[in-house]
Order: structure tokens, then C-alpha cells, then sequence
């Protein structure tokens, strides 16, 4: 029922479209303050993932058992006496923050786009603790890159590249800095050849081809990534996938791409937004390059995923 009242108000201030920017901090305040209640209120009764991440609670860094930066604050947690439950309420809210922070700096209307985020991908990064907040991070880091200064472009490599200490795969999102550099006309050029390219490729290797190619990077990241179950990583998601619910996962990116495509199409983009554009443009195409990946697992859909937030 929260739920449901959040996401009828969010849509309803949307349409309305309030100009004042105090009226979209409080409407926007109050749907990421139940999204946090929600996405930390998910209890192991609810979902395997909560159960796995508060079993593994009381494990020391030493154990290698997640990332550094997710089992450092854990652990830092656990030995304050702090509760799994509320750490997992406090870490959304502020990973939550983070996000908000990322958003504001890319536009003012917030109240759309967490609205959007509860239909999608709320229910998904609920239980994908460590990607959403490597992804909040990107999003974050991603946000300084519009300025082209210095000091904020070091600023943004660096939060960016600070993901990855809670999701090794989150390594990828340091090509965003690179294809910045490209012009957006280019970027376009180059992403309309690789969607239909790495879509057919990720098809045939799933049916024609090995994984052994994929197991290779795999085995690379995770010796960087430190994990104690680099060997289980590697076997599970490289050992193929269903393959229906990759094409399902390919199409959904692909409408939202062209969606985008489409869009910038009919809208004149000013000099002042050009860099936003490209920066989120280019998130989604690190979307476009995990493809290939896919056909070693599903779960590689978390770019894509990740991708159509930018979108957003």
C-alpha cells in the first residue's frame, strides 16, 4: 500500500510538473525515503539474497568473501553492534542519497525519474544490494564529467572507479571518462553498429561457440576483485544461460536505446545539456558492450539494466 500511494503521487506531481524547486526536494525527499524503508526493509522471509548477505554478516575482510568496500562497511558494522536489518536500512538510505545527489545534478525534475525508478528497476536493485550501490556511485562520479574542468573530471574517475570496491564488474564503467571524449554524432555512429552486432554475436557464441573466452576475463576480474570464490564466480557465470530470457532482456534494451535515439531526435539539445546527454549515453553503451557477456549468463543483464536507469 505504500508502495502503491508513493508511485500514484510521484506520477501525479510528474503530470503537474510544479516549478518550485522546493516542492520537488519535499516530493522527492518522501519517495526515496520509502524506497530506503522498502529496499532496506527486504528481510530474508522475502528473498534469498538478504538471507546469504545476513548469514555472511559476521565475516571479517579477511575471508575475501565480497568486495572491499562492501565487506570493509559491513564488518564495520557488525563489530559496532549494529543489527543486519538496520544496516541494510542505513546503507540504502545513503547509497539512496548518493543516487538523488547523481540525479539532481543531471536534472531538476527528480520527482520523474525516482517515480520511473520505482516501476523500474526498484524491485530488482532491492536484492542486488552491492550493483545498486556501484551503480549509485557511477551515477555520482558519472555526473562530475559534465563539468570538463580538471579537478571535477579527477573527481568523477575517481568515485566512479570507487564502485567497483562493492561490485568488481563495476571496473567497466571506466570507459564512461573515454567515450566522453568522443563527440555524441559519434557515439550514435558507433552504437548503431555494435547494438545489432553484439545482439548476433552473443546468439551465435550461445549456440555455436564456448565460453572459454569468457571465463578467461572473468578469471582476470575476479583475482583483481580479491574474492575468496573467484572459482565458483567464473563456473556460474560463464556456464551458458537461458537463452529466452536474454533475448527478452536484449529487446527491452534495445526499444529503450532507440526509444532514446528517437527522442533526441525530435528534441533540440542545447550546448549547456550536450555533456549530460553523452555522459548518460555513454552508461548506457557500456550496456551495449556487456551483450556479448550474456551469453555466458542472465545476469550479466545488470548492465543492461543499469543502462536503461541511465536512460531514465
Amino acid at each position: 500500500m505504500l508502495y502503491i500511494t508513493a508511485l500514484i503521487l510521484g506520477f501525479l506531481i510528474s503530470l503537474i510538473q510544479p516549478r518550485g524547486k522546493f516542492i520537488q526536494f519535499v516530493i522527492t525527499l518522501i519517495l526515496v525515503s520509502i524506497m530506503a524503508m522498502l529496499m532496506g526493509g527486504v528481510s530474508s522471509m522475502h528473498s534469498f539474497d538478504t538471507s546469504a548477505y545476513e548469514w555472511m554478516y559476521s565475516f571479517s575482510p579477511d575471508t575475501h568473501r565480497f568486495e572491499w568496500g562492501y565487506i570493509h562497511l559491513s564488518y564495520w558494522a557488525f563489530t559496532h553492534g549494529i543489527p543486519y536489518m538496520t544496516f541494510r536500512l542505513i546503507s540504502y538510505s545513503l547509497f539512496l542519497s548518493f543516487l538523488y545527489i547523481a540525479v539532481r545534478r543531471f536534472t531538476p525534475n527528480t520527482v520523474m525519474f525516482f517515480s520511473l525508478f520505482m516501476v523500474f528497476p526498484f524491485f530488482v536493485e532491492a536484492s542486488q544490494v552491492r550493483n545498486f550501490f556501484m551503480f549509485a556511485l557511477v551515477m555520482l562520479g558519472s555526473s562530475f564529467l559534465t563539468e570538463r574542468k580538471v579537478w571535477p573530471y579527477i573527481t568523477g574517475i575517481i568515485i566512479i572507479a570507487s564502485g567497483s570496491l562493492f561490485q568488481t564488474s563495476g571496473l567497466i564503467y571506466i570507459l564512461i571518462p573515454v567515450l566522453c571524449f568522443f563527440s555524441m554524432s559519434t557515439l550514435l555512429r558507433i552504437s548503431l553498429y555494435l547494438l545489432p552486432t553484439f545482439a548476433l554475436f552473443a546468439l551465435l557464441s550461445h549456440y555455436f561457440l564456448s565460453n572459454t573466452l569468457l571465463a578467461s576475463i572473468l578469471s582476470l576480474i575476479t583475482k583483481v576483485s580479491g574474492r575468496s570464490d573467484s572459482g565458483s564466480i567464473v563456473s556460474l557465470y560463464s556456464q551458458g544461460s537461458s537463452f529466452s530470457r536474454v533475448i527478452l532482456y536484449i529487446l527491452a534494451f534495445a526499444l529503450i536505446y532507440l526509444l532514446v535515439v528517437y527522442g533526441r531526435a525530435k528534441e533540440n539539445v542545447t550546448h549547456v545539456n550536450i555533456e549530460k546527454e553523452k555522459v548518460l549515453f555513454s552508461i548506457m553503451m557500456i550496456g551495449i558492450f556487456a551483450i556479448p557477456a550474456m551469453a555466458g549468463s542472465a545476469d550479466f543483464e545488470r548492465f543492461l539494466r543499469n543502462g536503461i536507469c541511465a536512460a531514465i
